[in-house]
């Protein structure tokens, strides 16, 4: 049986040397209270050394993913150069909608973008055969680009030569794709290399920490052992407190009011739970901050409209303090003035900045911190408020190095919103910048896509969509085509930007005499198509009548030659088709054509000429005396 807290251990029955048995109750103590440092500090250099560890790791496979990330973008830039060149020989063939300037800029946008996809990846520290592999792609590239630009500039000039080299472009794309996907599998091969490593690296952390902290623990276990009972005591409820605190309950603490060695390593304990709590709240806050993202993330994405993405802002401010004045201004469309567009629920912090570059969030293009307003260097706006001296915090809404706006709060003076909130605020204004800037690319594109980009009138696709049911409804409508007499000499004498100017002239005339419900559309060069919803091919012929009389009007004083117009219509009781319906009203067009021009035909009803009678090929080409267009009478 060995005996504790003697100088002397005997042991069967002969004298033995015990080193604790000489020292003193402090100097046991102290030996404890060393060891427990000792012991702590290991422990955490032995965690800190495996966090080290896998943070490197973790950082490895962020950039492996970086790299993917930027090759997917870069496949996708590789099909919309392909698509590009699909679509230039479409304009060529004067298909597609799609003007060849408008193609080429849109080559060189998606050249550039794969370009600089390219040259991020490469910047990006990978695996040897990784990096080769990237590298293999700059001459695939650089060829397939350069193949595609050929194309599509010989495209806009001899399209049967284009489609003869589309062979050889073809080529180029196989070759380009063959080199991704090389990048791409050795992307993978990297990725589950680091990913297995940072798993293996994972239990070793764990079993490293593991073992420290059962030797720690052992190690104490076996001095606090030896101590005398009369320190047991004291040392069992430092022990109760440190369990305590390793399950979890971090407000519990030491009584530390004594000034021996226990109360020193109390005092100790306790710092150490301190900075645990400490960890912990900043855990918690990450914690927060991300979940507050990756909400404000998908509510971002189930709304689809301007109007519903600031609901959303307004219910985040909520969120990240409703007691706080805020506010979201946001650039009006000549990007020159700034306009309030949400509003916190504690109200708006009343911020006067006029335009996006007048505001210093914006021009630093980071978020900006104001202790005070009274601060020498603080942001003028912030003097002269109601409430009187404060604090603030404006953090720039950009959109692709675009300026959208600023998100603006303001807080007593000298307590400025916490770091916890500023990056709350910033991860707000960095997701509704994106999705600000992507609804409004969403509705300009859509706007492009129905609309002739002349005249600013509905496309023919747009007409056949909207018209198209009425007319399969069997609801009476009245459908006119109208066509610009004598255009071709119009452009002829006077040059094409005067025959562009008539177009235009003629779109606005023809919408402004319209109800709001009747369509008018360009249906293709000089022509035009309108349709009368519940009016019969009579009434319509009347509104036709008073637009020739506008039109007429409208050229005075204008600088483009006068020019007349001539329309055919016809309504849905002669055909319960839209295809019919324009055919039959083409054929009153070409009654009035026949019949003198500058005129309005029923089809079917003009005296002289029947709808399906034959006329030229081209009509506007029949000789006339009059080549200078008069703007009324029956003129040409």
């Amino acid at each position: 049986m060995i005996g504790l807290g003697r100088g002397a251990l005997r042991v069967a029955g002969q004298r033995r040397w015990n080193p604790m048995g000489r020292l003193s109750v402090r100097r046991k103590l102290m030996a404890i209270a060393v060891a427990a440092v000792v012991f702590v500090v290991a422990v955490a250099v032995s965690a800190l050394i495996a966090l080290s560890r896998l943070d490197g790791l973790d950082r490895a496979v962020a950039r492996v993913a970086d790299a993917k990330s930027l090759h997917q973008d870069g496949d996708m830039m590789h099909d919309a150069i392909h698509a590009d060149v699909a679509v230039a020989l479409l304009a060529a063939r004067g298909e597609g909608g799609y003007a060849p300037e408008r193609v080429r800029g849109l080559f060189a946008a998606d050249a550039a973008q794969f370009r600089a996809d390219l040259a991020a990846a490469r910047s990006i520290r990978l695996n040897e055969s990784s990096t080769r592999a990237i590298e293999g792609i700059r001459g695939p590239l650089e060829a397939y680009l350069s193949s595609a630009k050929r194309l599509i500039i010989l495209a806009e000039r001899d399209r049967a030569a284009a489609l003869r080299i589309l062979p050889a472009f073809e080529a180029q794309f196989e070759r380009l794709k063959v080199a991704q996907e090389m990048v791409t599998s050795a992307l993978t091969r990297d990725e589950e290399m680091v990913r297995a490593s940072a798993g293996a690296e994972r239990g070793s952390a764990r079993r490293q920490v593991l073992l420290s902290g059962i030797g720690a623990i052992l190690g104490l276990f076996v001095l606090a052992f030896a101590l005398a009972r009369s320190i047991v005591r004291s040392i069992r409820g430092v022990a109760k407190v440190t369990h305590r605190i390793s399950a979890g309950e971090l407000d519990a603490r030491i009584d530390d009011a004594g000034t021996d060695e226990i109360a020193d390593l109390g005092r100790g304990v306790n710092a150490m739970a301190d900075s645990l709590t400490a960890v912990v709240g900043r855990l918690e806050a990450d914690a927060e901050r991300d979940g507050f993202g990756a909400q404000l993330v998908e509510a971002l994405e189930m709304v689809d409209d301007e109007s519903a993405v600031l609901q959303v802002v307004e219910r985040a401010m909520g969120v990240i303090d409703a007691d706080a004045p805020m506010e979201l201004l946001l650039a009006d469309s000549s990007r020159a003035h700034l306009e309030r567009a949400a509003v916190g629920a504690a109200g708006e912090p009343g911020c006067g900045v006029d335009s996006p570059f007048s505001c210093v969030a914006v021009r630093r293009g980071n978020p900006v911190v104001f202790e005070s307003s009274e601060a020498l260097n603080a942001c003028p706006m912030l003097r002269g408020r109601r409430g009187g001296a404060c604090s603030a915090v404006c953090v720039p809404v950009t959109f692709m190095g675009r300026a959208l706006g600023v998100l603006h709060t303001s807080a007593p003076d000298g307590r400025p919103p916490g770091t916890a909130q500023v990056a709350q605020l910033t991860t707000l204004a960095t997701q509704l910048g994106g999705r600000i800037g992507t609804v409004r690319a969403f509705r300009t594109t859509q706007l492009q896509a129905s609309t002739d980009p002349l005249t600013g009138l509905m496309n023919r696709r747009t007409l056949e969509n909207e018209l198209g049911p009425i007319v399969r409804s069997g609801e009476l409508v009245a459908v006119a085509i109208g066509d610009v007499d004598h255009f071709k000499k119009l452009n002829d004498t006077y040059g094409h930007e005067s025959g562009d100017r008539a177009l235009r002239i003629l779109g606005d005339a023809l919408q402004a005499s319209v109800r709001g419900g009747d369509l008018v559309c360009r249906y293709g060069g000089e022509e035009f198509v309108m349709a009368f919803p519940g009016l019969s091919a009579r009434d319509a012929a009347e509104v036709l009548e008073r637009i020739r009389t506008t039109i007429a009007m409208n050229l005075q004083g204008r600088e483009v030659p006068a020019f007349t117009i001539s329309f055919g219509v016809t309504d849905s009781t002669r055909s319960t088709t839209l295809d019919e319906l324009l055919r039959i009203a083409d054929g009153g067009l070409y009654q009035a054509k026949a019949a003198g021009r500058d005129r309005v035909v029923i089809a079917g009803l003009a005296p002289g000429v029947h709808s399906s009678e034959p006329l030229p090929d081209e009509v506007d080409e029949l000789p006339d005396a009059d080549l200078d267009l008069v703007a009324s009478g029956a003129g040409a």
